[in-house]
């Protein structure tokens, strides 16, 4: 099965080469072999996800693996089933169901719609010409041109019965509650709410570990929630737009150390803009943002406001699979992007954080530097990631507030869906705004929404 998953990540190979199709006169049955009931989401617009009818397909006419789906000359599965041509008594075993998968693609791409299912071509390049090269892209997970839009009603959803512990005045009440807290977005620090699927966010932590020097227990907290657009401008669902949005914020970092009084502990109030500035391709985006917050620590009786603003350029690579981060298919999903940072501190009260005496205001222009990797699993079972970030800060205006940070973790996720995290951290470096000094290791539970 491992091979077979593999065989379908590799890009399928384009073959000029014609052969012949069959066809049929009846549109149902072209698409007998998919189940509507698939589609997703649940409103008007849904579509039957390729990936899903692949497997439809497969389960329906399963491929005998044999020596040659393995190994560096491997063929891609999608260019096997679509040069594969067999009938009958002339089929060998190992080929009869890629042929069968071969006349199942033709049908669909003969007729194109049927039992309330639409093939379509909708990317932004022409459709491949000849029908090996046309059943080789409907194959090919990689190619995101063909869509199967679902064109029938979805079907009734029956409505379960309460249990007897929740009335019919207290149900609307509780659902209006989940949907309002699930505006808001929950991750590690505020540029991470950024990202619309929670899924690819960087979870909010609590991390716990022994100091190295005293072996006194050490307890770290790391938090931002967004709330939901105040302002919101241009069509965020078009990439190829400019667009932007206002959200305020609230952002939490401790690192509690019993034995030494040196620590952190920066609670943030703040908004933060985001910009998207997009050409006709969408392929060359800038993201920029600014963010101003109040930034206070209640331990050490300290105070500053921050202004912060970042550019981060279309200079993202995505290692292996696809160029576009939208489209994840890859066992090994890697990318790397980097965001370049000013920003500018006043202090208003340094109270008794000895890092910020002498230290009145300071600005600095610096850079985020991310490198990231993930295991890409099926659904429903449990995924790892790592990460690294480094971020440095070079104070331009008193040369007393450079600093620079460097983090790294690893992460086990339940499912790759999961609103739940754990691993282990490492944070070395100084914080960014209070200066204080970090050099730590953690074991870190998460959450993420």
């Amino acid at each position: 099965m491992g091979s077979l998953i593999a065989s379908l990540l590799l890009s399928a190979t384009s073959v000029s080469a014609e052969m012949p199709v069959r066809t049929v006169n009846f549109s149902d049955a072209a698409f007998v072999e998919l189940e509507s009931k698939a589609c997703e989401p649940s409103g008007d617009e849904r579509v039957l996800p390729r990936d899903l009818a692949i497997a439809q397909l497969l389960s329906r006419y399963p491929v005998t693996l044999d020596v040659s789906f393995m190994g560096p000359q491997s063929v891609p599965l999608g260019e096997r089933i679509a040069t594969t041509i067999c009938d009958g008594a002339s089929c060998q075993p190992a080929e009869a169901s890629l042929a069968q998968l071969r006349n199942a693609a033709a049908r669909m791409l003969s007729v194109r719609e049927g039992r309330g299912i639409k093939l379509e071509w909708k990317a932004n390049w022409p459709e491949p010409e000849g029908d090996i090269a046309r059943i080789a892209a409907f194959y090919d997970p990689n190619n995101p041109g063909y869509v199967l839009t679902c064109t029938a009603p979805p079907a009734p959803v029956v409505a379960e019965v309460a249990p007897p512990t929740i009335t019919e005045k207290t149900l609307p009440a509780i659902q209006e509650k989940r949907s309002f807290l699930s505006l808001f977005r929950v991750a590690s620090n505020v540029s991470q709410t950024e990202k619309d699927k929670y899924s690819q966010r960087d979870p909010a932590r609590i991390s716990y570990y022994k100091s190295a020097s005293d072996k006194s227990a050490i307890v770290n907290i790391r938090a931002a929630i967004a709330a939901p657009d105040i302002a919101q401008w241009g069509d965020d669902a078009d990439a190829t737009k400019t667009s932007g949005n206002v959200r305020p914020f609230v952002a939490y970092e401790r690192v509690t150390h019993w034995n030494q009084y040196s620590e952190v502990n920066n609670l943030d109030f703040g908004i933060r803009s985001r910009f998207r500035f997009a050409d006709d391709e969408a392929e060359h985006a800038y993201i920029g943002n600014l963010t101003a917050a109040w930034q206070t620590d209640d331990e050490f009786q300290s105070a500053l406001t921050r202004f912060e603003a970042s550019l981060k350029p279309p200079v993202q690579y995505w290692l292996y699979g696809d160029s576009d981060p939208k489209r994840e298919y890859c066992v090994w999903c890697q990318n790397a992007n980097m965001t370049i940072v000013a920003d500018y501190v006043g202090i208003d009260d340094p109270g008794d954080k000895v890092t910020l005496n002498n230290v009145k205001q300071y600005g600095r222009l610096g850079y985020d530097i991310e490198w990231g990797v993930r295991l890409k699993r099926p659904a429903g079972l449990p995924t790892f990631g790592m990460n690294m970030q480094y971020s440095a800060r070079e104070d331009v205006t008193s040369n007393r507030a450079s600093a620079d940070r460097l983090g790294a973790r690893a992460m086990y996720y339940p499912t790759d869906t999961s609103h739940f995290a754990f691993g282990l951290e490492y944070d070395r470096g100084k914080d960014l705004t209070s200066l204080v000094e970090l050099d730590r290791w953690m074991i870190t539970w998460g959450y993420r929404q």
